[in-house]
């Protein structure tokens, strides 16, 4: 799972506009929602969902497929499962994505081990894995 961290390459990015919510796409905090309110976020949970239980099964091919195209071509990107690896520890469970335009964050909650947030983007009209990152559990 260290190796998962080292792996992050796409920084996410906001889109100009106004800094309000409901011009710019951006949504309420994923921590404080139970429920996608937009099909943005339904589609974005879903491929997160896909992503992280391929990563639990060690699922390469379905997981080569959630990645972003520049992650798959990249030696020791998202797509490696030898870099990656399977992801271990309690059933997670997938929150809802923060969609600001053509970007989403995702955090995947794992109990009591690091949550995994997952950076999202559209990539010819479908959500894919751009990059990955831990964040420690505040304990």
């Amino acid at each position: 799972l260290a190796a998962l961290a080292a792996v992050v390459t796409v920084v996410l990015s906001g889109c100009g506009g106004s800094d309000s919510p409901e011009s710019s796409g951006a949504t309420a905090p994923a921590d404080t929602r139970t429920a996608p309110s937009s099909e943005a976020e339904r589609t974005a949970q879903r491929l997160a969902r896909k992503y992280v239980r391929a990563m639990r099964e060690a699922d390469v091919t379905v997981l080569c497929g959630t990645v972003t195209a520049s992650e798959r071509r990249r030696p020791g990107g998202l797509c490696d499962m030898e870099v990656v690896g399977a992801l271990r520890g309690p059933t997670p469970k997938v929150g809802v994505p923060t969609v600001t335009g053509e970007t989403a964050e995702v955090k995947v909650l794992r109990g009591e081990s690091d949550t995994l947030v997952l950076g999202l983007e559209l990539e010819s009209g479908a959500w894919k894995v751009g990059n990955a990152r831990f964040e420690k559990v505040e304990r």
